[in-house]
């Protein structure tokens, strides 16, 4: 398990997302879950929720984003927020070709 700390007071939001996406992006080849801890944080910023963590499905599965990261103590309402970008993320990724069989 690897434990990735989230900023104790966000500066620009899109910045300090992208600084926690590259924290995140260098646990990434590590074993086990990459754990962020929002310590019941309401953080309510598309901004940094989308560089942060949902700019992840551009380079990863969503399937495997969900796998290796683990969201401890999110609040609801960033939950749905987050959901709602993966979701426009995962939309925007150019579909993989099938192998044939």
């Amino acid at each position: 398990m690897i434990v990735v700390r989230l900023p104790a007071a966000p500066g620009p939001l899109r910045d300090e997302g992208a600084r926690l996406r590259r924290r995140i992006e260098a646990a990434w080849s590590g074993e086990g879950p990459i754990v962020l801890d929002f310590q019941s944080r309401r953080i309510a910023s598309i901004s940094f929720l989308d560089e942060a963590i949902a700019a992840l499905v551009e380079a990863h599965d969503l399937g495997e984003v969900r796998q290796r990261l683990e969201l401890r103590n999110m609040v609801p309402g960033d939950r749905r927020l987050l959901e709602t970008l993966f979701e426009k993320r995962a939309a925007r990724r150019p579909a993989t070709p099938r192998a044939a069989s």
